[in-house]
């Protein structure tokens, strides 16, 4: 039997360990939450902004159709001034529907919370210049001025339009007391409140009427006019005053408004177009009242309800 001597070739077949090596494109623990973690957060971001979008567009609706709501409103309350006017006034149509178009320009020189303002003093200053022979356009111009257009604490607070203070001990309504400035010293004072807006808008014409100093302002025929005389008898000491009322007398067109006066100091008379019609005329042919001449005028101006 041979034999044979292995010792000599276990160096040649020393043993090797296999190498095993991790498949290429397979993730960590770690990596795998970190994408899942930024994955829910990218859709958390998604679904925030499609959120705040939707919110918003939703909110911009709310926005719009209350906006045409308080119009039609604002609309349907300068059509109840504006007739009341005429029956006060015995306005004929023509004139009524004279008055609405004049009403109409003004309220064409502004939009948003300026143009609510106007739609609703407007009527009133045209009573007040028929009661009091105040220029329309003064009482305007002076309540812009004085209450930046309504959105002062005294206008929307105390329905005070015009920063009338309680000095006068025959005041009796009640009173406010409010921070103002004096000759540009701060200080606080004591203002009349009002229950609404045209007690509020009266309550300014009873206080010029009730005081002698401004008694010749009365015969002034032009806004402008008349707040220069008010001024000359120490109704604001502010240098600017005039100036500043005269610009928004020109930006809104209200001077037209004291041509009004002149149309309800006329007799009232229907036009010849809207006299009874002759045998021979159509029978179709009716007469305007006045409220159908205002709300004609309003509907062509896309106001009407």
């Amino acid at each position: 039997m041979r034999s044979y001597d292995l010792t000599r070739s276990l160096p040649l077949c020393s043993y090797r360990a296999p190498q095993v090596e991790l498949p290429r494109g397979r993730w960590s623990t770690f990596q795998l939450k970190r994408l899942v973690f930024f994955s829910n957060f990218f859709w958390f971001l998604i679904t925030c902004g499609t959120c705040y979008v939707i919110g918003w567009m939703f909110l911009q609706q709310i926005r719009v159709e209350s906006a045409r709501l308080a119009e039609r409103q604002q609309a349907f309350e300068l059509q109840q001034q504006i007739n009341r006017l005429a029956q006060m006034t015995s306005l004929s149509a023509a004139q009524t529907l004279e008055l609405a178009q004049t009403i109409q320009k003004t309220l064409d020189t502004a939009s948003g919370q300026q143009r609510a303002f106007l739609s609703a003093i407007v009527p009133l200053a045209i009573r007040l210049q028929t009661a009091y022979r105040i220029p329309a356009s003064a009482t305007v111009g002076m309540a812009i001025y004085e209450s930046r257009y309504g959105t002062s604490v005294l206008a929307q607070e105390h329905n005070n339009f015009f920063g009338i203070k309680a000095l006068d001990p025959s005041w009796s309504g009640e009173k406010t007391y409010q921070p103002t400035r004096d000759s540009g010293v701060a200080t606080h004072a004591y203002f009349r409140k009002y229950p609404s807006m045209e007690s509020g808008i009266e309550g300014y014409a009873q206080f010029l009427r009730n005081s002698e100093r401004y008694q010749g302002a009365f015969g002034a025929r032009r806004g402008i006019d008349f707040i220069q005389s008010v001024l000359k008898a120490g109704y604001c000491p502010d240098g600017d005053y005039a100036g500043n009322v005269s610009n928004i007398i020109e930006r809104h067109r209200l001077a037209e408004l004291d041509k009004v006066q002149d149309m309800i100091a006329q007799p009232a008379q229907q036009a010849p177009a809207q006299a009874v019609a002759p045998a021979s005329a159509s029978p179709k042919l009716s007469l305007v009242t006045p409220a159908e001449a205002a709300q004609a005028i309003l509907a062509k101006a896309g106001l009407s309800n």
